[in-house]
């Protein structure tokens, strides 16, 4: 009798494991940003250490995140543009974050870069990839803006890669969020260098 109890339970259990198999496994995940879904909060020092910052601390503001690099060709190329319209959002509820996620690039490097290019505003340093993994990002520079509720509504670069397109994707984003619309091109393509993550075990 006992031992048709205990194989009556037995095959209940596995009945319903592997209904529950998913959700553990989708429980040990870590959180990744999705398009129009809130952004996890993640919380980082700059490059020379003094300071540390977190999403949340940005609450309703829009938040500007670009994943940048010294040695990337590209991001350089782009270091004046992010500048400039860093300087133009200035003051209108928008505030901008440089994140540096390249393994190769010391913490000492970085905060020169961002002392020279003259960027305004401050540049983190993600030590083993956690921010970028969880964003996804993949490439420098690679732009993602939050809004003042904290969902993601734009992802993808700063401007087309061909000049002769004479537009702004992150201008128009963030134009569009500062007169209260929804975002009409939410993802584009982003260009650069890939970002040099340090190797997984």
């Amino acid at each position: 009798m006992k031992t048709a109890t205990f194989l009556l339970s037995l095959s209940i259990l596995f009945l319903f494991l592997p209904a529950a198999l998913p959700i553990i496994v989708e429980e040990e995940r870590p959180k990744i940003v999705e398009m129009d879904k809130p952004v996890p909060d993640f919380k980082l020092k700059t490059a020379d250490g003094k300071e540390e910052y977190s999403l949340s601390q940005f609450k309703d503001k829009i938040v500007v995140i670009e994943f940048i690099a010294t040695r990337c060709p590209y991001s350089r190329q782009q270091d004046a543009v992010i500048r400039q319209i860093c300087a133009d959002y200035k003051g209108k509820g928008v505030v901008f974050l440089g994140i540096n996620s390249n393994q190769q690039e010391p913490a000492a490097e970085v905060a020169k870069h961002q002392q020279d290019a003259k960027l305004g505003f401050p540049v983190l340093k993600d030590w083993n990839n956690v921010v970028a993994d969880v964003f996804k990002a993949t490439h420098t520079p690679h732009i993602f803006v939050v809004d003042a509720k904290g969902i993601l509504r734009y992802e993808g670069a700063i401007e087309p890669r061909e000049a002769e397109e004479r537009t702004s994707f992150l201008r128009n984003a963030l134009d569009e969020l500062l007169a209260g619309k929804e975002v009409r091109l939410k993802e584009t393509q982003q260009w650069g260098c890939t970002i040099k993550r340090v190797p997984k075990r």
